[in-house]
């Protein structure tokens, strides 16, 4: 028996549709009532998330950092969201000894779509007085791990402390938006330390098709 399928689609209020016919039976769901979901989150301000990782433990994932996302006002399900961050400093612990020149500095890369990071040692007297990051990199969802190679050296250890929101990757669109959800970007508190970040962030959405199978 032949099918009629309707894809109803908004635009500035008007509702129209596209009729097509089908040979076989089909089944289709109404997705939303014509309203939308979340596309994309752009970050305007990564702030600075204060986290500390030595070179002898293990990487710090971010699971304390919330992006929390407005519920749509008319019904429907909100959207999730988690950050990666980029790094803004390396503060250097001790600085090892023996070294007759700066050693190589190489950051762990961050999972596949991110950008590594970059940076320089400098010396004095023999020892790593500083890692200077060139380059932050973005898209890490945990603290990336530092190498030191070549230069004489050994027995540096470094804190990567201050980071930053790169970017805020949207895991479930949600639906059911009429406008853009405001977004918030906080860190909770682990014991008695509290995790300034005040990173801002703006959701885009895009409205989604409305279709019905008669």
């Amino acid at each position: 028996t032949a099918q009629e399928l309707r894809f109803f689609t908004t635009t500035h209020n008007i509702l129209a549709a596209t009729v097509a016919t089908f040979s076989a039976p089909i089944v289709a769901d109404i997705l939303t009532d014509g309203l939308g979901w979340v596309t994309s989150i752009a970050v305007t301000d990564g702030g600075d998330y204060q986290r500390g990782q030595t070179s002898n433990g293990t990487p710090i994932g971010f699971s304390d950092v919330i992006v929390a996302i407005d519920a749509p006002s008319s019904g429907g399900n909100s959207a999730t969201a988690y950050p990666t961050f980029s790094v803004k400093s390396v503060s250097v612990t001790a600085g090892g000894s023996g070294y007759s020149s700066p050693p190589t500095v190489t950051f762990d890369a961050p999972p596949a779509g991110g950008v590594r990071a970059t940076g320089y040692a400098q010396i004095s007297n023999g020892a790593v007085v500083a890692v200077i990051v060139t380059e932050p990199g973005s898209g890490y969802t945990s603290t990336p791990g530092i190498t030191f190679a070549n230069g004489g050296g050994s027995g540096t250890i470094y804190t990567i402390r201050h980071l930053s929101v790169s970017s805020v990757v949207v895991r479930n669109r949600g639906n059911g938006y009429d406008k853009a959800p405001a977004v918030s970007i906080y860190a909770e508190e682990i014991g008695n330390t509290t995790l300034c970040i005040n990173a801002k962030a703006i959701a885009s959405v895009e409205s989604v098709p409305y279709f019905y199978a008669g």
